[in-house]
């Protein structure tokens, strides 16, 4: 038996909008050279000789910092947000003229935003502490030239005002941005020896430059000045790093978990990364639902229903960062485990419908899913002969979608075989 249960095309892929990807490609690389990511344990080395007199140099390099934010990170990941909005304010009182603090303190309100992008209540304090990161980080550099740790903070904040403002449409802002982050990256670039943590952002720019240059033809001119890059190294670097950095370790794991779930469409190499995120962070919207999606890809029905009613039961609860559009995920999963494996249209119907209100809520009404809701609609009221329903749900389907999604072109061929479905022509009345 096929491991998948989704039909052909059922399965939503993110469309990339031509914009936003030049940006996002080349500035995303830079954005998460230093997101201090857990998991962590206290004392962790990084498997690099500890006796290099300019380690001690670098607060982030030290094994004392590392101890201090090691449980402070793991709670940020895990949706603990007062914990460890405490543990970084702690930070920025013993360093208060540090980037480290500030820096963290806006990757706090950095991942209020994620579950839901379109959340743009955390956008001005985020835009307050980057820049409040930046302007240390640049005072720290008059001081001392040629400091890496500085130009580590400067690529990665510059690099995540970028990565906001692009979604923003800010384009102006979002290029400033990702000028400066790239400027920054270059004082770095090279430094793998030092620390793994600066091969990310190699792995993630070596990646992306042959994703685009083989998706996006018009952009092809732009990679002209940017050095060569292959899928193939990008992907081997990004492999290190989530096996032998410390802080970037997650964020590796992140990166590595979609692209081989969406841009290399192999989502059995994804579910691992899938498990690992989603167990060690048990509480971590983003994580869950990414663990939901690839079993559902893949075919685990078991693993995927029961982690999308956990994701019902936490939403209901209102556990932090747990909001519609993780809702909508996983109650699309369940309507779609309901009618398809087990035909229980009303468990279907009732799962669907909340699927779509939730993603009304959160501006995802022409997401994939949601789409595929409306569209699974169509078919049971179909079904059941309710044929004004079945239009209403089919039109919104044609209505909301592109000609090129899946769920418009079997919209298209549903409404097709059904005559009972389709618009009467006015000679066709008499």
């Amino acid at each position: 038996m096929a491991r998948a249960i989704v039909l052909k095309g059922a399965i939503f892929v993110p469309q990339y909008c031509l914009s936003p990807i030049l940006i996002k490609a080349f500035v995303s690389f830079a954005f998460l050279l230093f997101i201090s990511i857990g998991p962590v344990a206290k004392g962790q080395g990084l498997g690099m000789d500890s006796s290099k007199p300019e380690i001690s140099r670098y607060l982030f390099e030290q094994e004392r910092t590392k101890n201090e934010t090691t449980d402070a990170i793991n709670a940020l990941y895990n949706f603990k947000f007062d914990k460890a909005d405490s543990e970084f304010r702690f930070l920025e009182v013993k360093y208060p003229t540090h980037p480290l603090p500030s820096f963290l303190l806006g990757l706090l309100e950095w991942w209020h935003i994620v579950p839901n992008e379109e959340n743009r209540s955390h956008d001005a304090k985020f835009f307050r502490l980057m820049d409040e990161c930046i302007a240390k980080g640049e005072k720290l550099w008059k001081q001392d030239p040629g400091n890496l740790e500085a130009a580590f903070f400067l690529a990665g904040a510059h690099g995540f005002k970028g990565r906001l403002n692009s979604d923003r449409k800010n384009w102006r802002k979002a290029t400033l941005d990702g000028r400066a982050a790239l400027k920054w990256l270059e004082v770095s670039r090279g430094k793998e020896k030092f620390s793994p943590e600066f091969l990310f952002g190699d792995g993630l720019f070596n990646y992306y430059w042959q994703y685009i240059h083989e998706n996006y033809a018009l952009l092809r001119p732009v990679l002209a000045f940017f050095p060569k890059g292959t899928k193939k190294l990008g992907l081997e670097q990004l492999t290190t790093v989530s096996r032998t950095a410390f802080y970037t370790r997650t964020e590796a794991q992140t990166y590595l978990m979609r692209i081989y779930a969406n841009e290399e469409a192999t989502p059995e190499k994804a579910y691992p990364l899938a498990l690992y995120l989603r167990g060690f962070f048990p509480d971590n919207p983003y994580f869950e639902r990414s663990y939901a999606r690839v079993c559902y890809s893949t075919g685990r029905v078991a693993e995927c229903v029961a982690s999308s009613r956990s994701i019902l039961a936490k939403c209901q609860a209102n556990y932090t960062g747990y909001e519609e559009n993780t809702f909508r995920y996983a109650s699309y999963f369940l309507g779609f485990y309901a009618q398809r494996m087990q035909a229980k249209l009303d468990s279907a119907e009732y799962y669907y419908k909340l699927s779509i209100e939730a993603a009304d809520k959160s501006k995802q009404e022409n997401s994939g899913y949601t789409l595929y809701a409306l569209y699974f609609l169509g078919e049971i009221y179909t079904e059941r002969k309710d044929y004004p329903a079945a239009k209403k749900y089919l039109n919104m389907v044609l209505d909301r979608g592109d000609k090129d999604q899946g769920a418009y072109k079997e919209a298209k061929v549903w409404i097709a075989k059904h005559p009972e479905l389709q618009s009467k022509k006015w000679y066709q009345i008499f």
